[in-house]
């Protein structure tokens, strides 16, 4: 019996790979509320698309004229009725998980593994786009509850699909 316990504990080592960090999984989009007052609350989904294509898709859909895609700009195409100011920027996450064979093995060897690496595994990373929308008073769009914010979540889901 004792046998088979440590046969089942030395198995489980082997095979320990736990995880301790879970990235967010967005269906379709979230909106993501501020956590400070003074903070812009974001439009947020998993992008999955190319990046180099991102950017040529994205003057196309705003009509930005421009060479290259600002940071931030100015445009009507989310809401005819009026200019809004877009912001777009990029996040990513990544699962962790923690090894605990790797770094017991090696450290009881008294052997160092590469450098770079420590306990912790990463696996696929997810990439997000993040797009906050004010007017030209700076009010947030995207956190009032009117008939322009429902506009701008349906041009932006539209825009979602376009650039995945």
């Amino acid at each position: 019996m004792k046998k088979i316990i440590l046969l089942f504990i030395l198995v489980f080592t082997f095979q320990s790979c736990f995880r301790i960090h879970k990235a967010r999984r967005i269906e379709a989009y979230e909106i993501i509320q501020p956590k400070y007052e003074t903070s812009l609350s974001n439009y947020a989904f998993e992008f999955t698309g190319s990046k180099d294509r991102f950017e040529d898709k994205t003057k196309s859909f705003f009509n930005i004229k421009e060479d290259y895609l600002p940071f931030s700009f100015i445009t009507k195409e989310l809401y005819s009725k009026e200019e809004l100011t877009v912001y777009i920027y990029f996040s990513s996450d990544k699962d962790k998980y923690i090894d605990l064979f790797s770094g017991i093995f090696f450290q009881a060897l008294g052997l160092k593994e590469d450098k770079k690496r420590d306990d912790v595994v990463k696996k696929e990373v997810y990439k997000y786009i993040n797009i906050q929308v004010t007017d030209k008073d700076g009010k947030d769009v995207l956190i009032e509850n009117s008939l322009r914010q429902k506009s701008v979540i349906e041009k932006l889901t539209n825009y979602n699909r376009i650039i995945n």
